[in-house]
């Protein structure tokens, strides 16, 4: 009798522990949201601005792909002295958890180098999104003169 109580102690400890160690790992992960996605018009580079929400853990957006450039690059633009300058984000873009990123005019945003297709106003065209945590997100990026929130 006594191994049997022993067997189900230890059954009801595996238990336990798996289920904690599956709530730890669902609140680690992101749970990421893509919204009001568009580009510019271009011909030769392009541009591509978001909303990046993230309602679960701390995630990084790693890199981009599309088959619209032959090299799309996470990038920010700032001031340096009375200059607009850009830098390419090679170590990625950190998601803070419970937060949101924007990429706009003038900040963070995709550039799109050396594109393989023109953007026309009123197309679109997709893009995936890797992530650390979250993976391959694939979107859709709507071209258009001027942002759809203005």
């Amino acid at each position: 009798m006594n191994h049997i109580k022993s067997v189900s102690v230890s059954v009801l400890f595996l238990i336990f522990s798996l289920l904690t160690t599956h709530c730890g790992k669902k609140d680690s992960q992101s749970e990421i949201k893509i919204t009001n996605i568009w580009s510019r018009p271009a011909t030769v580079t392009g541009v591509v601005y978001m909303q990046i929400s993230n309602t679960g853990g701390s995630d990084r957006l790693l890199r981009v792909s599309s088959d619209i450039a032959e090299y799309p690059e996470l990038h920010e633009s700032f001031m340096q002295g009375d200059k607009m300058k850009m830098k390419h984000l090679a170590d990625g873009l950190k998601i803070p958890a419970e937060d949101e990123v924007v990429l706009q005019p003038g900040g963070l945003h995709i550039m799109l180098i050396n594109l393989t297709k023109e953007l026309e106003s009123g197309e679109s065209f997709e893009l995936t999104l890797h992530f650390e945590k979250a993976g391959p997100v694939t979107v859709a990026s709507h071209i258009m003169k001027n942002n759809p929130k203005s």
